[in-house]
Protein backbone atom coordinates (compact mmCIF):
# COMPACT_ATOMS: atom_id res chain seq x y z
CA UNK A 1 0.00 0.00 0.00
CA UNK A 2 1.47 3.23 0.92
CA UNK A 3 -0.74 6.09 -0.57
CA UNK A 4 0.30 9.76 -1.18
CA UNK A 5 1.80 11.46 2.21
CA UNK A 6 -0.15 14.38 3.22
CA UNK A 7 0.98 17.45 2.00
CA UNK A 8 3.26 19.89 3.92
CA UNK A 9 1.81 22.91 4.53
CA UNK A 10 3.59 25.54 3.32
CA UNK A 11 4.66 28.02 6.14
CA UNK A 12 3.00 31.50 6.74
CA UNK A 13 4.52 34.55 6.74
CA UNK A 14 2.67 37.28 8.56
CA UNK A 15 4.02 40.71 7.40
CA UNK A 16 5.77 42.30 10.67
CA UNK A 17 3.47 44.61 12.37
CA UNK A 18 3.37 47.96 11.29
CA UNK A 19 3.98 50.75 14.09
CA UNK A 20 0.87 52.30 14.66
CA UNK A 21 1.46 56.10 14.60
CA UNK A 22 -0.91 58.25 16.67
CA UNK A 23 -2.80 61.08 15.52
CA UNK A 24 -0.73 63.33 18.14
CA UNK A 25 2.40 62.31 16.21
CA UNK A 26 0.41 62.66 12.66
CA UNK A 27 -0.52 66.54 14.19
CA UNK A 28 3.15 67.50 14.83
CA UNK A 29 4.35 66.09 12.02
CA UNK A 30 1.27 68.51 10.40
CA UNK A 31 2.49 71.29 12.11
CA UNK A 32 6.12 70.99 10.97
CA UNK A 33 5.22 70.69 7.58
CA UNK A 34 2.91 73.85 7.37
CA UNK A 35 5.86 76.03 9.94
CA UNK A 36 8.73 74.28 6.90
CA UNK A 37 5.54 75.50 4.07
CA UNK A 38 5.47 72.04 2.83
CA UNK A 39 1.79 72.42 2.68
CA UNK A 40 1.38 69.45 0.73
CA UNK A 41 2.72 67.23 3.72
CA UNK A 42 0.98 69.00 6.23
CA UNK A 43 -2.52 68.25 4.38
CA UNK A 44 -1.76 64.25 3.86
CA UNK A 45 -1.06 64.67 7.71
CA UNK A 46 -4.41 66.07 8.90
CA UNK A 47 -5.90 63.87 5.55
CA UNK A 48 -4.73 60.50 7.69
CA UNK A 49 -5.96 62.29 11.21
CA UNK A 50 -9.60 63.09 9.72
CA UNK A 51 -9.75 59.31 8.51
CA UNK A 52 -10.11 58.41 12.12
CA UNK A 53 -10.91 61.73 13.73
CA UNK A 54 -13.11 63.78 11.63
CA UNK A 55 -14.12 65.87 14.28
CA UNK A 56 -10.66 66.97 14.92
CA UNK A 57 -10.38 70.61 14.71
CA UNK A 58 -6.73 71.33 14.80
CA UNK A 59 -6.76 68.65 11.69
CA UNK A 60 -9.15 71.01 9.90
CA UNK A 61 -7.39 74.24 10.44
CA UNK A 62 -3.84 72.93 9.70
CA UNK A 63 -5.51 71.59 6.85
CA UNK A 64 -7.28 74.79 5.42
CA UNK A 65 -4.43 76.77 6.05
CA UNK A 66 -2.63 74.33 3.98
CA UNK A 67 -5.35 73.80 0.97
CA UNK A 68 -5.18 77.70 1.06
CA UNK A 69 -1.24 78.50 0.51
CA UNK A 70 -0.88 75.69 -2.29
CA UNK A 71 -3.47 77.74 -4.25
CA UNK A 72 -2.75 78.54 -7.79
CA UNK A 73 -4.34 81.11 -10.55
CA UNK A 74 -5.71 78.01 -12.02
CA UNK A 75 -6.14 76.00 -8.65
CA UNK A 76 -8.02 78.31 -6.37
CA UNK A 77 -8.38 76.35 -3.46
CA UNK A 78 -10.11 79.06 -1.39
CA UNK A 79 -13.76 77.79 -0.70
CA UNK A 80 -11.93 74.43 0.34
CA UNK A 81 -9.99 76.50 2.68
CA UNK A 82 -12.66 78.24 4.21
CA UNK A 83 -15.27 75.09 4.62
CA UNK A 84 -12.30 73.62 6.39
CA UNK A 85 -11.99 76.82 8.46
CA UNK A 86 -15.86 76.10 9.11
CA UNK A 87 -15.51 73.07 10.31
CA UNK A 88 -12.64 73.62 12.62
CA UNK A 89 -14.56 76.08 14.33
CA UNK A 90 -17.67 74.03 14.85
CA UNK A 91 -15.78 71.22 15.93
CA UNK A 92 -14.09 73.20 18.26
CA UNK A 93 -15.15 73.71 22.05
CA UNK A 94 -14.37 76.77 24.42
CA UNK A 95 -11.38 78.84 24.50
CA UNK A 96 -10.46 76.52 21.00
CA UNK A 97 -13.32 78.46 19.21
CA UNK A 98 -11.23 81.61 19.75
CA UNK A 99 -8.15 80.37 18.57
CA UNK A 100 -10.24 79.05 15.15
CA UNK A 101 -11.90 82.55 14.89
CA UNK A 102 -8.36 84.48 15.22
CA UNK A 103 -6.42 81.66 13.02
CA UNK A 104 -9.27 81.97 10.36
CA UNK A 105 -10.00 85.26 9.90
CA UNK A 106 -6.05 86.12 9.42
CA UNK A 107 -5.17 83.53 7.50
CA UNK A 108 -8.41 84.19 5.07
CA UNK A 109 -7.10 88.20 4.68
CA UNK A 110 -3.77 87.03 3.95
CA UNK A 111 -4.43 84.46 1.63
CA UNK A 112 -6.90 87.03 -0.10
CA UNK A 113 -4.52 89.35 -0.79
CA UNK A 114 -1.81 86.59 -1.94
CA UNK A 115 -4.11 85.51 -4.56
CA UNK A 116 -5.12 88.74 -5.50
CA UNK A 117 -0.99 89.43 -5.54
CA UNK A 118 -0.75 86.61 -7.76
CA UNK A 119 -3.19 88.25 -10.46
CA UNK A 120 -1.50 91.06 -10.52
CA UNK A 121 1.62 89.72 -11.16
CA UNK A 122 0.45 87.79 -14.01
CA UNK A 123 -1.75 91.34 -15.31
CA UNK A 124 1.44 93.10 -15.10
CA UNK A 125 2.83 90.36 -17.53
CA UNK A 126 0.09 90.28 -19.91
CA UNK A 127 -2.67 92.92 -19.30
CA UNK A 128 -5.68 91.92 -21.38
CA UNK A 129 -8.89 90.58 -20.93
CA UNK A 130 -8.12 87.51 -20.20
CA UNK A 131 -6.31 88.72 -17.20
CA UNK A 132 -9.25 91.36 -16.43
CA UNK A 133 -12.14 88.65 -16.65
CA UNK A 134 -9.25 86.88 -13.93
CA UNK A 135 -9.65 89.86 -11.40
CA UNK A 136 -13.18 89.43 -11.70
CA UNK A 137 -13.30 85.41 -11.00
CA UNK A 138 -10.92 85.79 -8.73
CA UNK A 139 -12.53 88.37 -6.09
CA UNK A 140 -16.05 86.50 -6.74
CA UNK A 141 -14.61 83.38 -5.22
CA UNK A 142 -12.97 85.40 -2.41
CA UNK A 143 -16.15 87.16 -1.72
CA UNK A 144 -18.48 84.15 -1.97
CA UNK A 145 -16.10 82.39 0.45
CA UNK A 146 -16.14 84.69 2.66
CA UNK A 147 -19.60 85.51 2.96
CA UNK A 148 -20.49 81.20 3.54
CA UNK A 149 -17.77 81.68 6.46
CA UNK A 150 -19.21 84.67 8.03
CA UNK A 151 -22.98 82.86 7.05
CA UNK A 152 -21.66 79.55 8.81
CA UNK A 153 -19.94 80.76 11.72
CA UNK A 154 -21.45 84.38 12.61
CA UNK A 155 -18.38 85.56 12.77
CA UNK A 156 -17.71 89.14 10.79
CA UNK A 157 -14.67 89.64 8.99
CA UNK A 158 -12.92 92.56 8.29
CA UNK A 159 -14.00 94.43 5.31
CA UNK A 160 -10.59 94.36 3.39
CA UNK A 161 -12.65 95.25 0.04
CA UNK A 162 -11.08 98.26 -0.33
CA UNK A 163 -7.83 97.17 0.66
CA UNK A 164 -7.93 94.27 -2.20
CA UNK A 165 -9.28 96.87 -4.46
CA UNK A 166 -6.41 99.66 -4.21
CA UNK A 167 -4.09 96.41 -4.71
CA UNK A 168 -6.09 95.46 -7.70
CA UNK A 169 -5.59 99.25 -8.98
CA UNK A 170 -1.84 99.13 -8.41
CA UNK A 171 -1.70 96.02 -10.05
CA UNK A 172 -3.50 98.04 -13.19
CA UNK A 173 -1.18 101.11 -12.89
CA UNK A 174 1.99 99.07 -12.76
CA UNK A 175 0.75 97.04 -15.71
CA UNK A 176 0.31 100.40 -17.71
CA UNK A 177 3.88 101.85 -16.50
CA UNK A 178 5.59 98.53 -16.71
CA UNK A 179 4.45 97.03 -20.06
CA UNK A 180 1.24 98.65 -21.77
CA UNK A 181 2.65 102.42 -22.06
CA UNK A 182 6.27 101.03 -23.05
CA UNK A 183 4.88 98.46 -25.60
CA UNK A 184 2.60 101.36 -27.22
CA UNK A 185 5.01 104.74 -27.27
CA UNK A 186 8.22 102.16 -27.81
CA UNK A 187 11.75 103.63 -26.31
CA UNK A 188 10.44 106.87 -26.54
CA UNK A 189 8.55 106.08 -23.07
CA UNK A 190 10.13 106.76 -19.96
CA UNK A 191 8.71 105.97 -16.30
CA UNK A 192 9.53 109.01 -14.33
Amino acid sequence: GGGNPEPTPAPTYSPAPQPTVSNETYLELAESALDAENYSEAESYCNRILETDPKNYKAWLIKGRAAGWQSTLQNIRFPETVNCFIKAYDFAEGNEKSIVQLTATTQIMSLSKALIALRCERFVKWPDQEETIGFVTDLTAILNAKKQFTTSTRIQLVDDAQSLAADIIKGIDNALTLKIKPEYFGNNYTTD
